[in-house]
């Protein structure tokens, strides 16, 4: 599955509150999103990770993405957690 397959209502919802955050002060932050819902944002990627898997759920059912006004490719080549359910 294509990822803005995946996450179609996740990036639907980062588009439309983009601007919010903008304004707000959020440019340069961290926001996780799981549908329409969201966290953050976050001053770094370490704290919207941590927010979204105790608020949002388990790795890959949220989106995490930086608020920028033009977007940046972003390679991210290993990310570790310990699993809930097998403590691994």
């Amino acid at each position: 599955m294509e990822f803005r397959d995946r996450f179609a209502a996740e990036l639907a919802t980062f588009a439309a509150r983009k601007a919010a955050w903008i304004d707000s002060g959020g440019e340069g932050r961290w926001v996780a999103i799981r549908g329409a819902r969201t966290e953050g944002p976050f001053e770094t990627y370490r704290e919207v990770w941590r927010a979204g898997v105790e608020r949002l759920g388990e790795p890959g059912t949220f989106m995490v993405k930086r608020v920028e006004r033009e977007e940046r490719p972003i390679v991210i080549s290993h990310v570790r957690w310990k699993s809930q359910s097998t403590g691994a």
